[in-house]
C-alpha cells in the first residue's frame, strides 16, 4: 500500500537520490565520477592561477581569478540548469510516486547548491594557493577566498535568473546565452593569456607585473568592486548581504516558476522534429570521389552534416567558434591596428626578420583553436539523443579512425577551408595576394597535420559523448592545448618564412605526411 512518507523524510530521500544521481558516471560509480571532476578542475584552474601569478599584480590576479570562476561555473549551470535545478531527466519517474512536487524542488535545490559548491572550491583552491605567495599573509588570503565564494556564488545566481527569463520570453532560445557564454569564455582565455606578452613588447621591463585596472573598461565590471573586499572589510560585508538576498530570491523565484519551468523546458523537448535530409551538393560530390577514400568515411561525413543541419544544438555549438578567426580579422581590419593581422618583429633580431610577412600569432593561434574545438564538438550528442555508441558498437566498422577521419574531414573542408579562404580575401588588400596565400597555405597544411596526427590518438567515435556538466573544465585543457600547439606552429613558421624555398618544402613534405597518416 502506498503512502506518503513525512515531507522531511521525502527531502532527505530524494536529495540522497539526487546527490548519487549527480556524481554518477556510466559506469554507476560516483567516487571516480566525482574524483574526475575535482581532477578536471584542479588542473585547469592551477594552469590559468600560474599564469595569472606569474604576470599580473595582486589587484588584477584577483579580477582575473574572480572572471575565470565566472565563466568556468557560468556554462557549467546553463549547460545543465534543466537537470541541475529542475530535475527534467527523472522528473516523469519519480511524479509516479507518492511524493509532492514542493518535496522534489526542495531536494533537487539543496542538491544543486551541493554540487556546485564542489565545483566552486574546486576551482578556488588553486587560487588561494598562488594568491598566498604574494605576500604571504593569511588574513587576505582568508579574505580572498571568503571573496571568491561569494562571487562566485552571486555570479551563478544572476546568471540562472537570466537564464529563467530566457526560458520564460523566448521558448527554445535559451541556449544562446549559454553558447555566448562559451564565446566569452574563449575570449577571456585568449586575451588574458596573450595579454602579457603584448603588453611586455611595449616596453614596460620584465620584472615588473601587470596592472590591469589601469584599463579603463575595467572598473565597468563588478569583479573590480568584489577585489576591494580583500582591502575593506565593508565590500566584504555588502557582498555577504547580496548572496543571501540572491539565494533567498532564487529559492522563492525557482519554487514559485518551478512547474512552469518545467513544463517548459520538457514540452520544448519533446517538440523537437527532425529536418528533411538534405541532398548531397556539388562540392559535395567531389569531395566524396577525390578526398572521401571509402564508404565508412563517406558515412561520417554525411552524419556530421546532417546532424548540425538537423539541430540547433549543435549549430549553436558550430558556428560560434567557426566565426571566431573572423571576428579576430575583422577586429584586426576595422580597428586598423596592423598588429592583429601581422607578426611585427623586433628590429634587433635577425632570427624574427623574415622574408615574407607573417600572420600574427593570434590570429594563427585562433585558427589552431577553432579547429581543435570544432572536431571536438563532433563528439558531442544533441541536447534529445542519448547512449548511441551501440550503434557503432554493433556494425562492422574495421577501425573507429574510419569514422573520426570521416568527421573531421567534413569540419576541414566546410568550416577551416572556407574560413581560410575568407581570411586570404579580406587580408590580400592590406598585405598583398601572394603573401597573404603563403601564409594561408602555411596554417592549412598546419592544421592538416595536425588534425591527421590527432586522429592516431583518438578513440570517440562521432556524437557518442553527452553535453555533461563538466565540460568546461575539459575545454578549458583543450584551449590551453590549442594555444600551445598554435605556438609551436608560429614558431616553425618563422623558420620556415626565411625563404620561399622552406614553405613550398614545408607544405609538399607535411601535406604528404598527413596523407600517409591518414592512410595508416
Amino acid at each position: 500500500m502506498n503512502t506518503f512518507l513525512p515531507a522531511k523524510n521525502n527531502v532527505s530521500l530524494l536529495f540522497s537520490l539526487f546527490r548519487k544521481i549527480d556524481y554518477r558516471d556510466k559506469e554507476n560509480s560516483d567516487k571516480r565520477k566525482l574524483f574526475g571532476i575535482i581532477l578536471a578542475y584542479l588542473v585547469s584552474n592551477t594552469i590559468l592561477s600560474l599564469n595569472f601569478f606569474s604576470f599580473f599584480n595582486e589587484r588584477s590576479y584577483i579580477i582575473l581569478t574572480l572572471s575565470s570562476n565566472l565563466f568556468l561555473l557560468g556554462i557549467i549551470v546553463l549547460n545543465e540548469f534543466d537537470n541541475l535545478f529542475l530535475a527534467v531527466r527523472s522528473y516523469d519517474s519519480l511524479i509516479l510516486l507518492p511524493l509532492n512536487s514542493k518535496d522534489i524542488f526542495i531536494s533537487k535545490f539543496i542538491s544543486a547548491l551541493l554540487y556546485l559548491s564542489l565545483f566552486v572550491f574546486s576551482c578556488m583552491l588553486p587560487q588561494i594557493v598562488f594568491f598566498y605567495f604574494f605576500k604571504h599573509e593569511t588574513f587576505n588570503t582568508i579574505l580572498f577566498a571568503l571573496t571568491s565564494f561569494l562571487f562566485s556564488f552571486s555570479s551563478i545566481l544572476l546568471l540562472v535568473f537570466a537564464y529563467m527569463l530566457l526560458l520564460n520570453i523566448f521558448k527554445g532560445k535559451s541556449h544562446i546565452l549559454l553558447n555566448l557564454f562559451q564565446l566569452l569564455f574563449f575570449l577571456f582565455v585568449f586575451y588574458s593569456s596573450t595579454l602579457s606578452s603584448r603588453i611586455k613588447r611595449s616596453g614596460i621591463p620584465v620584472n615588473v607585473k601587470i596592472d590591469i585596472t589601469g584599463f579603463e573598461f575595467i572598473k565597468y565590471f563588478p569583479q573590480t568592486y568584489y577585489a576591494e573586499s580583500v582591502y575593506n572589510f565593508i565590500y566584504t560585508i555588502a557582498g555577504t548581504a547580496i548572496m543571501i538576498i540572491l539565494i533567498a530570491a532564487f529559492y522563492y523565484s525557482l519554487s514559485a516558476n518551478y512547474l512552469r519551468l518545467l513544463e517548459t523546458v520538457m514540452s520544448s523537448n519533446k517538440s523537437k522534429k527532425p529536418k528533411k535530409r538534405i541532398n548531397i551538393t556539388l562540392y559535395g560530390n567531389i569531395l566524396k570521389k577525390y578526398f572521401l577514400k571509402n564508404n565508412y568515411e563517406t558515412a561520417a561525413y554525411g552524419l556530421v552534416k546532417n546532424q548540425i543541419k538537423n539541430s540547433r544544438f549543435l549549430k549553436l555549438k558550430f558556428i560560434p567558434f567557426a566565426l571566431m578567426p573572423l571576428m579576430m580579422v575583422a577586429v584586426g581590419l576595422i580597428s586598423g591596428i596592423r598588429e592583429l593581422l601581422f607578426f611585427n618583429p623586433s628590429e634587433s633580431s635577425l632570427f624574427m626578420n623574415t622574408e615574407l610577412l607573417i600572420l600574427s600569432p593570434s590570429v594563427t593561434m585562433m585558427i589552431i583553436m577553432s579547429a581543435k574545438l570544432l572536431v571536438s564538438n563532433t563528439k558531442i550528442l544533441d541536447d534529445i539523443s542519448s547512449d548511441t555508441l551501440w550503434i557503432y558498437e554493433n556494425l562492422s566498422i574495421p577501425d573507429k579512425r574510419l569514422m573520426i577521419n570521416g568527421a573531421n574531414k567534413f569540419v576541414y573542408f566546410n568550416f577551416i577551408l572556407p574560413i581560410l579562404l575568407l581570411i586570404l580575401l579580406a587580408l590580400s588588400y592590406a598585405a598583398g595576394l601572394f603573401n597573404v596565400l603563403m601564409n594561408v597555405l602555411f596554417v592549412a597544411v598546419s592544421v592538416y597535420f595536425v588534425l591527421s596526427v590527432g586522429t592516431m590518438f583518438d578513440k570517440v567515435y562521432p556524437f557518442t559523448l553527452e553535453s555533461t556538466k563538466f565540460n568546461s573544465a575539459s575545454k578549458l585543457l583543450e584551449i590551453l592545448f590549442s594555444m600551445l600547439l598554435g605556438v609551436l606552429i608560429f614558431l616553425i613558421q618563422i623558420f620556415v618564412f626565411q625563404n620561399i624555398i622552406f614553405v613550398i618544402i614545408f607544405i609538399v613534405v607535411f601535406i604528404t605526411v598527413s596523407i600517409l597518416l591518414n592512410r595508416i
